[in-house]
């Protein structure tokens, strides 16, 4: 059994660097152990990542296995966030066949005592691990069999995120006014780029908050959605890609592990059919605008992305995240110095692993007050 080991805080960047090194030496017909014994600490996007691979591997008819921390603290977080669920719906089997036999002792253990969020001592810290254990922040799974269930969706995760105690909480932390939260973060993340989409068949929401001080941050709060349909680079691929871009905003272009072939993000710079992924994923952001709709009303370019972007960036000084395929994609304000409005970074290659299906993540900061 090949062990994939994450400790400590497990990111993002962690969960990439170990699935590819793990790709570059792949077992194929062997069992992974996604080892999380050492782990003390989670981004909940991270966990999303971990859970993409459970899915891929199970379509592929391999197995995979899982081993929980050794800190009673972190375990709690994942009951919390219903990691549980949500790794049992992604690799459609019972979490308790998912775990290794020595950590089914682990199950129907008792809160750890004392504060579960650091600092609880505070106002917003309690308020935080009220939410928490109300199931407002952490994984939430989904099955798609249709429109209704994509409705249901919406409908859960809207009414999630209303309720006084939570929005009076984001009132004080946000840097833009938390009803937009709802109307757009929320309702685009599930209704736009990726479920309105007919084939994929699950996916994964989260949420995460860490105030200020107590993550690597200053403060984040993070919305992600995952969905195993087809990747968004090849979706983008069926489109005309090579047509003139009707864009109003000008980017500055990071090109990380790529070389593109020209200056992308400015002039009369477009992407042709046979262009690189990373080609493909920009193009795509860039043809979404404000303009960007269908005569029959519905999204085109990359499915209605700006609405996404603009909020996260332009109302909350925040960042939108894309992974698909071998690409991560994040978009963000540009240096004041710079004339252009956005800077996108744009990393590829084989230092990243294969995304399955498609990762959006919403990052926006939050303030002491």
């Amino acid at each position: 059994m090949r062990r994939l080991r994450l400790a400590g805080r497990v990111s993002t960047a962690q969960v990439d660097r170990v699935l590819a090194d793990a790709s570059a030496h792949p077992q194929p017909s062997g069992s992974v152990l996604l080892d999380l014994s050492s782990a003390t600490a989670f981004d909940v996007v991270a966990l999303q990542q971990l859970l993409s691979v459970c899915a891929a591997r199970r379509d592929a008819g391999l197995d995979t296995r899982i081993r929980l921390p050794v800190d009673a603290a972190a375990r709690h977080v994942l009951r919390q966030w219903q990691f549980p669920l949500a790794a049992g719906s992604a690799a459609r089997v019972p979490f308790r066949d998912l775990v290794m036999d020595e950590d089914r002792a682990y199950f129907g253990e008792q809160a750890p005592s004392g504060a579960t969020v650091p600092g609880s001592a505070s106002p917003r810290s309690s308020v935080l691990a009220y939410l928490t254990a109300q199931r407002r922040f952490g994984l939430r799974p989904y099955r798609i069999d249709g429109a209704a269930a994509r409705l249901r969706i919406l409908e859960d995760e809207v009414a999630c995120w209303g309720g006084f105690a939570l929005t009076r909480l984001l009132r004080s932390m946000l840097l833009g006014p938390a009803p937009e939260v709802i109307r757009v973060l929320v309702q685009e993340l599930v209704s736009g780029p990726l479920l309105q989409r007919w084939y994929g068949k699950a996916a994964i929401t989260g949420a995460q908050l860490e105030l200020p001080g107590e993550g690597p941050g200053a403060g984040t709060l993070t919305l992600a959605i995952w969905d195993d349909s087809e990747s968004l680079i090849s979706e983008l691929r069926k489109r005309d890609l090579a047509a003139e871009l009707p864009r109003t905003e000008e980017f500055t272009v990071a090109a990380q592990g790529w070389s593109p072939g020209e200056e992308p993000g400015r002039g009369t710079w477009q992407a042709w059919p046979d262009s690189e992924d990373p080609e493909v994923l920009l193009a795509g952001l860039m043809r979404s605008t404000p303009r960007d709709r269908s005569a029959g009303g519905g999204a085109e370019g990359s499915d209605g992305m700006y609405a996404l972007y603009n909020c996260a960036v332009d109302v909350f000084g925040g960042s939108l995240c894309i992974a698909s395929r071998r690409t991560r994609l994040t978009i963000s304000a540009a240096p004041a110095a710079d004339r252009a409005r956005y800077r996108v970074e744009v990393a590829a290659g084989p230092q990243l692993p294969d995304q399955h299906g498609n990762l959006l993540a919403v990052r926006i900061p939050v303030r002491d007050g």
